[in-house]
């Protein structure tokens, strides 16, 4: 690949962050939640990568913070007012179960702790808010009420071939049970609602090199599905 490539895409993440307007996740701690007895993360409002061994939580960092930042989000498309305990913890807890597919929230407790916690903070301490789980309760307690709500919501991709079956993946989802976490649906909705545009220029350049290192051209058919048009065609799946 070009050397400047990685250039290209960092100028770019930081263009984008400098010329948005929502707020920014800058810490997320953890305490006795799922796999961790105690974490706390400072992130960039760039681009923030989790190395670790498979098994070590990585996944379940992103889904703590995602289900927050989502539920919240959420909840804001329905009122402008000022959020409230009830509908916030209410509304975090439904998320948690759903995106964990667990059988209850109090199992996302650490093994033999009474008690976990996730606070989540931000560039603009307005949006911060901290949340308690109870082992022997399927509610969460909330001990910092956000002051606002989020108006942008989040998208969280699922590391599989999650673009495959996106076509008719929302209207099962919705009227059957399925053994698929809340976060496929939701990049589904997302990605349904995406509108095609120009391609800038790192991410023509990045395209540039992976067409050159596969020897064929993507191309978009009327199903908004990608292909390269190498003999025979290939289908580009989510992880191909």
């Amino acid at each position: 690949m070009r050397e400047n490539t990685a250039e290209f895409m960092l100028q770019n993440l930081q263009n984008y962050r400098a010329s948005d307007n929502y707020p920014a996740l800058t810490q997320l701690a953890l305490k006795n939640l799922t796999s961790f007895p105690e974490a706390t993360l400072a992130l960039s409002p760039q681009l923030n990568i989790f190395i670790g061994e498979n098994a070590t939580g990585k996944t379940h960092l992103l889904k703590v913070a995602y289900s927050i930042l989502a539920a919240n989000a959420e909840l804001r498309l329905k009122t402008e007012e000022k959020p409230t305990e009830t509908e916030l913890a209410t509304a975090v807890s439904d998320k948690l179960v759903r995106v964990f597919r667990a059988e209850q929230l109090s199992h996302l407790v650490r093994y033999q702790q009474t008690h976990g916690e996730a606070t989540v903070t931000f560039d603009d301490s307005s949006y911060d808010a901290t949340f308690r789980f109870s082992s022997n309760s399927d509610q969460l307690q909330i001990l910092h009420l956000p002051e606002k709500w989020l108006t942008t919501k989040p998208v969280f991709l699922p590391s599989h071939d999650l673009l495959i079956i996106v076509p008719n993946f929302i209207t099962v989802y919705e009227n059957y049970y399925l053994e698929f976490e809340e976060t496929w649906r939701d990049t589904c909705i997302a990605l349904g609602g995406l509108k095609r545009r120009k391609i800038s220029h790192p991410m023509q350049t990045l395209l540039a090199d992976l067409e050159t290192a596969m020897g064929g051209k993507i191309e978009l058919d009327k199903n908004g599905r990608f292909y390269s048009n190498i003999h025979p065609p290939l289908y580009l799946s989510s992880e191909g």
